[in-house]
């Protein structure tokens, strides 16, 4: 029994390894070399490893057909004088070709070698095949014309059952795309929106994060953005940008108390207001927006392409300053007149935050794109500290500079900044 199970799996073996093996067929040899097969189209040959022999490289020139065991079969054809493989889909009166190199179609028809290429395919097909066949073709199928491999081998297909030719297809499945970058300008107009928890003390000594109300200041981002496409629907995209922004009459609380020099606020407290209101805001960022992109339509069917998008971002906070402000009257009648001090971060502070939004491309040309977008950005930076008080002091009281001590403020320990942006993107790309 042990001798009857060794034999059936050393048959079972053997058979297996021979239905794994490719096959090579030589102009010159009718018999095949058998091996398992690679090729190298950058230096046009093709690598035959055998079971039995040691590896050999034959060029383009002396292969006549190539069967993979998978069931893919290359034929050797002739283009511009020179041997090329080229991947065989339908084989009857029209047979369907497809070169993996340069990713163009090919049909023969007879003893003609007709190519398809991207730009010219809605043309080409009804000269190839024929007006009415393709007519008749999009009535039956209601499919319009496409440069896909699927569309081509059953229009293919169509043609051959249509004269009553026998065919053979193919079902070895092709990657027919192939990864393109596009580089372009990244430019727009944006609505920054930020709010800060800051600390404020609960009375008992422990530290109670109050959020604040929303500042809002225009900008306008401006950097370099980058598509990478993964196939015909699916893209990378990668803006890196920069973005001022200043905001000013604001009237934000939350911020803390101003110290008043001895003994003024002491006897006469009603003339000072010593809560801190945020009342300006300047602050640079440097981020990178990274995002999957999936286009509603296919680039074939449409020049205006809409596309959702979204993904990670990475901001640096690289300054920001605010001014904090507290009122003075001269009489407790009086309208308020304010001094400004100004505290600023003393280091660059990080966040990882996200975006989404949506856009749309029309393509100018073969290599250039024109894309629109409308972004959202949110985040937060996380526990900022080392805040430093600045020596400026805008003083618009009557009272002197140094009556003011700005240095006790909420800010002076640890912070969060809430970060919203709204933003009208555009860019002209240009494809590498």
């Amino acid at each position: 029994m042990t001798r009857l199970l060794l034999a059936f799996l050393t048959v079972w073996l053997s058979t297996n390894a021979l239905c794994q093996t490719d096959s090579v067929f030589l102009n010159q040899n009718p018999e095949p070399i058998l091996g398992k097969v690679l090729i190298n189209y950058k230096k046009g040959k093709v690598n035959v490893k055998g079971r039995d022999s040691s590896p050999a490289a034959f060029p383009f020139t002396e292969i006549r057909k190539i069967g993979l065991a998978n069931g893919a079969v290359y034929l050797n054809e002739n283009l511009k004088s020179e041997s090329h493989l080229l991947l065989l889909l339908v084989e009857g009166k029209f047979s369907l070709l497809f070169n993996e190199n340069d990713k163009l179609f090919y049909v023969r028809r007879n003893d003609s070698l007709l190519v398809i290429s991207q730009a010219h395919y809605k043309r080409a097909l009804p000269l190839i095949f024929g007006k009415e066949l393709t007519d008749a073709y999009y009535v039956t199928s209601n499919i319009g014309a496409e440069y896909t491999a699927k569309y081509l081998k059953r229009l293919t297909s169509y043609a051959n059952s249509a004269g009553n030719s026998p065919q053979t297809i193919y079902t070895k499945t092709i990657d027919q795309f192939k990864v393109r970058a596009s580089i372009g300008i990244y430019a727009g107009f944006g609505h920054n929106r930020t709010a800060f928890d800051v600390g404020e003390g609960d009375g008992v000594g422990n530290v109670v994060y109050k959020k604040t109300g929303y500042a809002s200041g225009s900008t306008l981002p401006l950097g370099l953005s980058i598509d990478i496409a993964m196939a015909k629907r699916m893209s990378i995209l990668v803006d890196a940008y920069g973005n001022n922004t200043s905001i000013e009459n604001l009237n934000i609380g939350g911020f803390g108390a101003a110290e008043i020099i001895f003994p003024n606020y002491l006897i006469h407290p009603e003339l000072y207001d010593r809560s801190l209101n945020l009342s300006e805001l300047s602050y640079k960022t440097f981020q990178i927006d990274i995002a999957g992109s999936y286009s509603l339509m296919r680039p074939e069917r449409s020049k205006i392409r809409p596309y959702l998008f979204g993904g990670p971002t990475i901001m640096r906070l690289r300054s920001a300053e605010m001014g904090l402000s507290t009122g003075y009257r001269e009489t407790k009648d009086a309208p308020f007149s304010y001094v400004t001090g100004y505290v600023e971060i003393d280091r660059p502070a990080h966040m990882i935050g996200f975006n989404a939004g949506v856009g749309a491309q029309y393509d100018l040309h073969k290599r250039w794109t024109l894309r629109l977008s409308a972004k959202f950005v949110g985040g937060i930076y996380p526990k900022i500290s080392h805040t430093k008080v600045s020596s400026r002091i805008e003083n618009g009281t009557t009272m002197p500079d140094k009556t003011w001590n700005f240095r006790f403020n909420n800010l002076m320990g640890t912070y969060d900044q809430y970060v919203r942006n709204f933003s009208i993107n555009g860019g002209l790309y240009f494809r590498l």
